[in-house]
């Protein structure tokens, strides 16, 4: 019973890797949808979308980009793990985060993340 709850405390202290999708290195294009109004669900004009990084390891946030387009290529800053985030802005109203691991923020639900510069699993591991 001790092992489980060990084995269960390790599960939820450890960064989440689990994601649909990692891809590789350090560019990436991403697209999303429109932020719409709550009230009716129109298409809001004239917002500001940005795009926001946080390194799976260290938890470290910072904001990668800035646009007004529906679209954004980004360039990671170092090697490391990433996901992703966007948020919308329209004057002085700003949205929370929608992160890349969060199936109901993705399209069809598939999370995603990027790997750039990170060492692959050995494999052929045996005792000789």
């Amino acid at each position: 019973m001790k092992l489980l709850a060990v084995l269960i405390a390790l599960f939820i202290a450890t960064p989440a890797l689990a994601v649909d999708t990692f891809y590789l290195g350090p560019n990436h294009t991403f697209a999303w949808d429109a932020a719409t109004y709550l009230e009716d669900g129109t298409v809001v004009e004239g917002a500001t979308y940005k795009v926001h990084i946080k390194n799976i390891v260290t938890g470290t946030e910072i904001q990668i980009g800035e646009t007004t387009q529906l679209s954004l290529a980004v360039v990671l800053p170092a090697k490391g793990s990433y996901r992703f985030g966007i948020q919308a802005q329209l004057g002085e109203e700003i949205t929370g985060i929608n992160w890349s691991d969060i199936a109901a923020n993705c399209y069809q639900g598939n999370t995603f993340a990027a790997r750039w510069g990170t060492p692959k699993v050995p494999l052929n591991f045996k005792h000789q």
